[in-house]
């Protein structure tokens, strides 16, 4: 299923998928800086699906395409662990204290600055 949006047409070359609650802002304009980013929360200028009222099925949907993803986890994620978000994404990373996530390609963080962009770039 693709959302019904035409500035999402390109989500073939989105590189990194933030799910956002917490203020990240500097670190994902240096991140779109360098890839593709789409964040569920507004952030100048990088993509978000909060623009377009997306829905969780729809940004369910998105994330089949990405490579990275960096979540929070929120109402969001259980729409991630589908089977082709799992099976596309080559590195999930998640800030989350009360869940650990056993898929090999999960890794829980606590502080977005944790992941450089030499990290990042090396996954892609």
């Amino acid at each position: 299923m693709k959302p019904q949006v035409s500035r999402f047409s390109g989500v073939d070359n989105i590189k990194i998928f933030i799910l956002i609650l917490t203020n990240w802002d500097n670190y994902i304009k240096e991140l779109n800086n360098i890839f593709k980013v789409l964040t569920t929360t507004k952030v100048d200028g990088a993509l978000c699906t909060y623009d377009d009222n997306l829905s969780i099925k729809d940004i369910a949907s998105l994330s089949t395409k990405a490579k990275i993803i960096i979540a929070v986890n929120s109402g969001v994620v259980p729409g991630l662990l589908n089977y082709y978000t799992l099976k596309n994404a080559i590195h999930v990373y998640i800030f989350d204290n009360r869940s650990f996530y056993s898929y090999p390609n999960f890794e829980n963080k606590n502080n977005i600055t944790d992941i450089t962009i030499d990290e990042l770039k090396s996954y892609l």
